[in-house]
């Protein structure tokens, strides 16, 4: 049996140096936010900042906050953290870079994936090189074959029922039945309203976003329990 596992998942902080105070403010509160829930782990499924171009010294004063938690992070980019042009800085990037150890950044277009809390958990996420129609976000998707491994994965884009449209970054997930026989839990990024629905045996949660500027400051937690499955429950930021 596996054993319990607790999980905050968020996504859309878009953190920016314009609203320096209040972006720092929303890592403390999800911070506090881990520690009252007894969080096992954090993870972020993307738009970790509003625009890829942030000043370093931002970027310095965002890595130090999330630092600061004790329990690690994965993150995962989002389309508001990839360059659009040469001329901009690369804000995720080097926060990665300055990540400590424990805290991954899963960012290669070719999938990435690593296993936490001495082996209960394995995390899976993919970098985004572009936001288009052409991107899948589970492509190259990998699970464990650990029956006392949960499966989780993080994944950024629009999901979909089927392929079709103009929608940039579809999340198709019948495309990747097989694989995802083997997921306890989807944690989505990329809408600001928070959405829990199931696909077979798998839940899949987009979080909503966590910024109290252009969200409501929502967030999941997420309860990984043997034998009843999973459970989620969707909470809003506390922010002095």
């Amino acid at each position: 049996m596996r054993p319990h596992v607790r999980l905050l998942h968020t996504s859309d902080l878009h953190l920016h140096w314009s609203h320096a105070r209040t972006s720092l403010d929303s890592i403390r509160g999800l911070r506090v936010a881990a520690e009252s829930t007894q969080a096992q782990s954090v993870l972020m499924a993307g738009d970790i900042f509003d625009t890829a171009d942030q000043p370093a010294e931002f970027v310095a004063e965002v890595a130090s906050e999330i630092n600061a938690f004790e329990v690690p992070i994965v993150l995962i980019p989002g389309n508001h953290d990839i360059r659009y042009s040469e001329q901009e800085r690369d804000a995720l990037g080097s926060l990665g870079a300055a990540l400590r150890p424990g805290h991954s950044l899963l960012h290669s277009i070719e999938g990435a994936s690593t296993t936490l809390l001495g082996g209960a958990l394995h995390v899976w996420g993919r970098g985004m090189a572009e936001h288009s129609p052409k991107n899948d976000p589970l492509a190259g998707l990998a699970v464990s074959e650990d029956p006392n491994t949960w499966s989780v994965v993080l994944a950024h884009g629009e999901l979909m029922s089927k392929a079709g449209g103009l929608r940039s970054s579809p999340i198709i997930l019948d495309r990747h039945a097989e694989a995802l026989a083997g997921v306890h839990y989807v944690a989505l990024g990329h809408h600001d309203d928070a959405k829990v629905s199931r696909w077979g045996s798998t839940v899949v949660c987009y979080s909503g976003s966590v910024s109290p500027i252009l969200g409501t400051g929502d967030y999941a937690v997420v309860d990984l329990l043997d034998p009843h499955g999973v459970e989620v429950r969707i909470e809003r930021l506390a922010l002095e």
